[in-house]
Order: structure tokens, then C-alpha cells, then sequence
């Protein structure tokens, strides 16, 4: 599959803006054994880039006749407006496995879900997985038809992973599992009940209640001489 390929410029290029934001935001590219480079990079194209396959997918960053094999490593954004300001891009040898995060997908269709009610939790978001930079991944695949019980969890040791990709999260981590909804506690409690027992103080249903009982014993009282 081809490379989505990013254009990085000098830092003179920082002045260009559009509409009044920036066309480009600073970036810093850095690895192992590498000197730094201190850029520009588009912010669209860097966009485009996150959203086709967030930070765990193999870039081409090209400046001048170089292309760089990178990842995006981190990114900084306006905390009030979200604009992109500053992206930290990691060179990488790409006969050498990387650690990245990789987000969690669920497919499928559970009968907890579906049958008795249940809600699904999401327990991890992402997952850390390892692999040759050939071979990353943006996103993790988990089949939630497995799920065939309230209470039911899929860990991280239960996952399908591809080719060439471990994961690096301990394997007993929770990944999904599914919690009995109000209503599935109601219908279970419902079902539960003892059959026929009356509530405390009325009689079962077609009887009348019996007004035969002995009263309560009174306490005598003795009469006072006049």
C-alpha cells in the first residue's frame, strides 16, 4: 500500500496563513543515531494523515530530495480552539520494530448485547503493540461475538493480532466486556421473585382476609373504691 507522503519546508514558511491560521505548524523530526531537523510541515496534509490512520501508520516525509520513513510521535494542540501547533515526527530504521499505539475496533455482534441486555464497556481504548515498521497497523480488529454472557471479558491474550505484531500490554488487561444494563438487573431480579408469596399485610390474590384473629390482650385495669 503507498506511503501518504507529507511536505515539510523551512521554518521561513511558518509566516503563510489562510483564513488566519497557519499553513504550516513547526515540527521537529528526530530517531536513533539521527540529528534533529527543525521544520515546517502542512497542516493539512498532516491532518489528512491522522485521521486516514492516526499516529501509528508509516509516513513519508519529504524535504527537498530526502524522503524520511517517519511516524508521527506526538502532536500539540490549541486547548481552546484545537488548531494543530507543533508535530514531533520519529525517523525511523525500518529493519528495526518500533513500539506504537494502535486503536481498538469491535465487530461483531454479542449475544449479551443483543439478547439479554447488556452494555458494552470499553476497558482500553488503544493497545501498544510491536512490530516492524513495515508491518504497523492504525487499528486493531476485536470480535465481540464472543461475548455471549453478562459479565463476559475479551483481554488483550484473547486478541486476533496480524502478522508479525505482538502486543507490549500485560495480557491479562480487560479490553471489552459487557455489564448488566438496569433493565437486564430489573428482568433478572423479576425472575428471581418467589412465586405466589404475598407482600407482608395482604392477603393472596381470590382469598379474604381473615377477620378472626384474637385481639390483643387488653390490660385490666382495677376499679377504684369510692
Amino acid at each position: 500500500m503507498e506511503r501518504t507522503k507529507i511536505e515539510a519546508v523551512g521554518r521561513e514558511r511558518l509566516s503563510e496563513t489562510r483564513a488566519g491560521h497557519g499553513l504550516f505548524v513547526p515540527a521537529e523530526v528526530y530517531g536513533k543515531g539521527i540529528t534533529n531537523r527543525h521544520l515546517a510541515v502542512s497542516v493539512e496534509q498532516v491532518e489528512k494523515a491522522l485521521v486516514a490512520g492516526g499516529q501509528a501508520t508509516l509516513l513519508d516525509l519529504q524535504f527537498s530530495n530526502e524522503t524520511l520513513p517517519v511516524i508521527i510521535k506526538a502532536i500539540q494542540r490549541d486547548h481552546l480552539k484545537g488548531f494543530l501547533l507543533h508535530v514531533d515526527f520519529y525517523q525511523i530504521n525500518e529493519n528495526v520494530k518500533v513500539i506504537v499505539e494502535a486503536i481498538l475496533k469491535p465487530v461483531g455482534k454479542s449475544n449479551a448485547i443483543a439478547t439479554l441486555g447488556g452494555t458494552l464497556v470499553s476497558n482500553l481504548h488503544k493497545i501498544k503493540i510491536e512490530c516492524l515498521p513495515k508491518d504497523l497497523v492504525s487499528a486493531i480488529e476485536v470480535d465481540i461475538s464472543k461475548l455471549d454472557h453478562l459479565h463476559d471479558v475479551i483481554r488483550v491474550e484473547d486478541l486476533v493480532l496480524p502478522t508479525g505484531v505482538i502486543f507490549k500490554n500485560a495480557a491479562r488487561d480487560a479490553v471489552y466486556s459487557v455489564m448488566a444494563s438496569r433493565k437486564a438487573k430489573a428482568a433478572a431480579a423479576g425472575a428471581e421473585a418467589p412465586v405466589g408469596k404475598a407482600p407482608a399485610g395482604k392477603a393472596p390474590a381470590g382469598k379474604t382476609p381473615d377477620t378472626t384473629a384474637t385481639p390483643a390482650a387488653e390490660k385490666k385495669v382495677s376499679a377504684k373504691k369510692k
